[in-house]
């Protein structure tokens, strides 16, 4: 016998041994027979035949230690593929956003979303910036959005900041505006748990799209703080960009009119220069709503009519409000060039030494899948190639201090 037939055998035994001590714990309703001495007579010896009670006991001790049988798990329902394209081949517009245009060409864009609780972010934007300034204009795009904090058709000097920080918004965090080269962007959010204040806040947003005073006295006191802003951005960094963008944007509009503007220009335009830029580029087909937070979309869709859209549809009485022919909304191309473009830029504030290298790609008009893949594959390879670069950064003696890859477009 090996030793592996031996070790079978004793835990065949040792089984059985556990099996008789288990079955004669347990408890029986029947008396166990009694054994009785009987002479017996000569011949051979009868074989005892097993009482029921005991042949009982024996079946219920093994089905105690049967092995219950795993039940079979039920099949999970596949999801139904969601539908991503429409009969165009583009990629469809998210369903859950609520959109629209008012009779006057005003666009709106309305999302329910749950987190914050009981806040509601706004925006104004306006598809108009710095590159659609005149010569005798420069900056002041800028100083228009400026002006819609100093007083409007219904709210007079400071009375919007003042009334939205009597509600616990604060200016920057929950109030602000920013003027780029293409748009510029007025936002603010507040609570939902007051109607009053959802009513206060449709108003200030229809004034600065169609009512800012433009008042003298606060225009003169408001070029101070532009001046000021404009002061407080020279330096390195702006020498540094303006050389960049000459580089990138070469004889483009985009090289010579950064929202900042000319201080000279600031500093001496008279107020019909921002009335005009005002009236010529705030127009109902250039601007949208776009509305995100916990309300319900209907409501909100309802205040945008109301104070947007001009009768009989709405209730927006102001003259610029009405429905007019559309305005032309002028493009600005960056020229191409076929041999790379080198640049060194030197100054006495450098921090350190910087390479850059771009690489220019003309922007996509599709919205299909295939530009939406290529869209994320480009993304993920700048995303590995930032993390390569972060981890040479970690070496003892990395090759730089800093260094990062992205991707950029306009």
């Amino acid at each position: 016998m090996t030793l592996k037939s031996a070790v079978v055998l004793l835990c065949i035994a040792l089984l059985s041994v556990a099996l008789t001590a288990c079955g004669s714990d347990s408890p029986s309703t029947e008396p166990s027979p009694t054994g009785t001495a009987t002479a017996a007579p000569d011949g051979p010896t009868p074989t005892a035949t097993p009482s029921p009670a005991a042949t009982a006991t024996a079946t219920a001790t093994a089905t105690r230690v049967a092995e219950t049988p795993t039940p079979t798990p039920e099949p999970t329902a596949t999801p139904a593929p969601v539908e991503v394209l429409g009969p165009d081949g583009n990629l469809i517009f998210d369903p859950a956003v609520v959109r629209g245009t008012l009779s006057n060409g005003l666009s709106y864009y309305i999302r329910h979303n749950e987190e914050p609780r009981e806040r509601l972010h706004l925006s104004l934007v306006v598809k108009a910036g710095s590159v659609h300034e005149e010569e005798e204009q420069r900056g002041l795009a800028h100083f228009v959005e400026h002006m819609a904090f100093n007083g409007t058709e219904r709210f007079a000097k400071q009375e919007i900041v003042d009334y939205l920080e009597s509600i616990g918004s604060s200016f920057g965090a929950h109030l602000n505006a920013y003027t780029s080269y293409d748009e510029t962007v007025y936002f603010l959010e507040i609570p939902t748990d007051d109607p009053e204040i959802l009513e206060k806040a449709f108003q200030i947003l229809s004034d600065w799209a169609y009512a800012i005073s433009f008042e003298p006295e606060e225009v003169e006191l408001e070029r101070g703080v532009v001046l000021e802003e404009w002061r407080l951005g020279q330096g390195f960094d702006s020498r540094w960009r303006d050389g960049l963008y000459r580089a990138l944007f070469g004889a483009s509009r985009y090289s010579e009119r950064a929202p900042i503007g000319l201080p000279e220009v600031v500093e001496t335009a008279p107020v019909e220069q921002l009335r005009a830029y005002y009236e010529r580029w705030y127009r109902p087909e250039l601007m949208a709503l776009v509305a995100v937070g916990d309300l319900d979309p209907a409501l909100i869709e309802a205040k945008i009519k109301q104070h947007f859209a001009p009768p009989p549809e709405g209730e927006a009485q102001q003259e610029r409000a009405a429905i007019a022919p559309p305005t032309t909304l002028p493009t600005f191309d960056v020229p191409g060039h076929e041999e790379p473009r080198i640049d060194i830029f030197t100054d006495p504030e450098a921090p350190g030494t910087q390479l850059i290298l771009v690489r220019k790609i003309a922007p996509e008009a599709g919205q299909d899948l295939a530009w939406f893949k290529r869209s994320v594959t480009q993304q993920l390879a700048f995303m590995m190639l930032n993390a390569r670069l972060f981890e040479r950064g970690q070496a003892a003696d990395p090759p730089g201090c800093g260094r990062e890859a992205r991707v950029e477009r306009s």
